[in-house]
């Protein structure tokens, strides 16, 4: 169980966002393969589960070590309880079982083994909670990048709502006029139509009266335009009004569906 390497990859892992996130976080825009290296989280998951398997074999180990001193603590006072029960100082107790009896030896060595994996259980610890801490950031990372992009999606759908906004009323003016103007290209005997004498190069013909068809095309324009205008810009308020009204809730209810 290297808990050390497993530490340093984890230190590595850590540094490597750091660098990336470092160089590329400030853009608006980040290339899709430095993305995925930044926040990919493959490698940690894997190594966040090899820490995990570390620290349940240390467990066992520290729990078979505690055992182990458990048992000698018991045979030491079965096979020396009169040298025991001779020192009445706690202190002197100790140091006889460590250093007076052979088992006391043993214990030692069981107790070195013991601080070898407490070491060892708190680099895996740290591992672990640095894989916590790099699986956070990255998680809000994302999320304050997702916000961004969010926002700039916002921005953008409010300037292509105002360059469609623009056009509708682009085609609300010329709807009217382009439809005056069929009317008038038709060849109806009731509207008053002026004789042009022939020239050297045209024949004679007739045309229309300006002074009865240019206040026709713009009145009607006017009258057309203005209020489609004014409903384009007003269509959100409108559209609340009308949701409210009573006429609205009894032909489609209070979900807006159609009973």
């Amino acid at each position: 169980m290297q808990t050390a390497s497993v530490l340093d990859k984890t230190a590595k892992l850590l540094n490597l966002f750091v660098k990336t996130f470092e160089r590329y976080g400030n853009r608006s825009e980040i290339p899709g393969d430095v993305f995925e290296t930044i926040f990919s989280v493959t490698k940690e998951t894997l190594l966040f589960r090899e820490v995990q398997d570390i620290r349940d074999e240390l467990g066992m180990l520290s729990a078979l070590f505690q055992d182990q001193l458990g048992v000698l603590a018991d045979v030491e006072k079965i096979l020396y309880h009169e040298e025991l029960a001779k020192n009445k100082d706690l202190e002197e107790q100790a140091k006889f079982q460590v250093e007076g009896t052979p088992l006391g030896l043993a214990r030692a060595r069981v107790m070195k083994h013991w601080k070898d994996v407490e070491r060892m259980e708190g680099q895996a610890r740290q591992a672990y909670e640095m894989l916590k801490d790099l699986l956070d950031l990255k998680q809000q990372q994302a999320n304050v990048l997702e916000a961004r992009q969010s926002r700039k999606q916002a921005v953008i759908a409010a300037k292509q709502g105002k360059v469609v906004l623009v056009f509708t009323v682009v085609t609300i003016v010329f709807l009217p006029l382009t439809f005056m103007t069929t009317i008038f290209t038709l060849n109806v005997s009731t509207f008053p139509r002026e004789t042009v004498p022939p020239t050297a190069t045209l024949p004679a013909s007739t045309t229309l009266n300006g002074r009865y068809v240019f206040p026709l095309i713009v009145g009607v324009t006017i009258a057309m335009a203005v209020p489609l205008v004014v409903i384009a810009f007003k269509v959100d308020v409108m559209s609340a009004r009308i949701s409210r009204s009573r006429l609205y809730k009894r032909l489609f209810g209070e979900k807006g569906e159609l009973e």
